[in-house]
């Protein structure tokens, strides 16, 4: 797979090989060390079993926590949109610790409300629950065509987040699924337990599917037909779609629909830094002994 925990994994095997480098596991960072001219001089730590908090010295801190995609109170106090209802594709981790810190200690934070939303599970948030792409055809409950598939993101999630209970369907086949001779799609997961869970329908006709989407067979039908002669035509008279590639048509079975809706995907905003990466306060002068980089970080898209 080419997933995000085989690339960290890899990395982490080779440090633990460096004599140079001491990774501290099940350790968690609460609180920035300053000293009386703030700067940061190291990280008071604690261990997450016993309690015990402790002071790990250093010439300078690079905060690399993540976002806060998965704290829903955070999410709510820079983006009351960003509610419960929504969940979220992040690891439970991306909790804001590293934001929160550093704001202790005088950072200043900028575009906290811009929050990025994909396409996940409706039940779970998760991106893994699939087959075919995201290109496909999509379809609400009541079998009908609702955007241009290829907008952007957040326009996509506008036009989902409108239609009857929030969420949608996409159409794929057998062909286009992307499953294995295992019968695992692309994040090895078995397509059949998928489909047990409710999460995907299959069927041998188009018709087969409208009782998973709950809607009128004859409906999806002529939908699916229109869908059909715009690929044929690449020309999409509805919502302007502009391109109908090879792998979205959807002239032969067996047939699938998954079940989709919006989740937060990762937090655009977080802490302000320049292009050395320093950490910036409110006046824009860097904070001595202190960097960060990756989603925990702001103003960078």
């Amino acid at each position: 797979t080419h997933s995000g925990s085989e690339m960290t994994t890899k990395l982490t095997n080779r440090v633990n090989g460096m004599d140079d480098i001491v990774l501290i596991d099940n350790t968690k960072a609460v609180e920035l060390v300053t000293d009386d001219a703030g700067a940061v001089t190291g990280v008071k730590v604690e261990n997450p079993v016993t309690g015990d908090t402790s002071e790990v010295k250093c010439k300078a801190v690079v905060l690399a926590t993540g976002g806060f995609g998965s704290n829903v109170d955070m999410r709510v106090k820079y983006n009351p949109e960003m509610d419960d209802k929504i969940l979220s594709t992040d690891s439970v981790a991306a909790q804001g610790d590293g934001i929160v810190m550093a704001e202790k200690v005088g950072a200043d934070l900028v575009g906290m409300e811009y929050i990025q939303l994909l396409i996940g599970d409706p039940q779970t948030g998760v991106t893994s629950t699939l087959v075919g792409a995201g290109t496909s055809m999509y379809v609400n409950r009541d079998g009908k065509r609702f955007v241009n598939e290829l907008e952007r993101r957040d326009n996509l999630v506008k036009a989902i987040l409108k239609q009857p209970k929030g969420d949608f369907f996409w159409l794929t086949t057998e062909a286009n699924a992307q499953i294995d001779d295992k019968g695992l799609n692309k994040y090895g997961l078995k397509v059949e337990d998928l489909i047990r869970q409710g999460k995907i329908a299959k069927s041998d006709t188009i018709e087969g599917l409208a009782p998973f989407i709950g809607c009128d067979p004859a409906v999806l039908k002529k939908t699916v037909e229109e869908w059909r002669e715009m690929c044929r035509t690449q020309k999409d008279p509805q919502f302007g779609r502009a391109s109908f590639m090879d792998d979205v048509t959807l002239e032969k079975g067996p047939y699938y629909a998954v079940w989709r809706s919006p989740s937060v995907h990762h937090t655009m905003g977080g802490i302000r830094i320049n292009t050395k990466a320093q950490v910036l306060d409110k006046s824009g002068n860097p904070i001595p002994g202190l960097w960060a980089a990756g989603e925990v970080t702001g103003g960078i898209h």
